[in-house]
């Protein structure tokens, strides 16, 4: 059986493992936003999507650069246009980043409703009906 000081020791050492990846994660999340905020997408891309270059086809993912650029830059009608889910991605991964520590199965649900609206969204925007999803330029 485990004493208070080796419990204390275990979640101290969790604690700061998890400590070092938010740092970890917010320094990349950092630097992926002052490439989007800097480059100009519509040049060229900042970060090109593999799988478009090799199936052709529009991952959910498509234009997100191109929408959190036009964010920063207070052009929302352009970002959401770009890629709608950067409206709706965001605020369920902070969700599910704030209720990951307190209810896991809670989170496990926000997780699966993202991905399944990821995935819905990635086929229905490389169909001729709903061509108006494909990442387009509003000028």
């Amino acid at each position: 059986m485990l004493s208070y000081s080796q419990t204390s020791i275990q979640w101290s050492e969790a604690t700061m493992r998890y400590n070092k990846n938010n740092i970890f994660f917010g320094i990349i999340i950092f630097i992926a936003l002052t490439l989007a905020y800097l480059g100009d997408p519509l040049k060229g891309p900042i970060f090109p999507c593999i799988f478009n270059k090799l199936t052709g086809l529009y991952c959910p993912g498509c234009g997100m650069t191109r929408a959190v650029h036009s964010i920063m830059h207070f052009r929302f009608k352009n970002a959401f246009r770009y890629n709608m889910l950067i409206f709706l991605t965001p605020p369920l991964l902070v969700l599910y980043y704030f209720t990951y520590t307190r209810n896991k199965v809670q989170s496990k649900k926000i997780l699966a409703i993202t991905l399944v609206l990821a995935i819905v969204y990635g086929i229905a925007r490389n169909i001729n009906l709903f061509a108006y999803l494909q990442p387009t330029p509003i000028k």
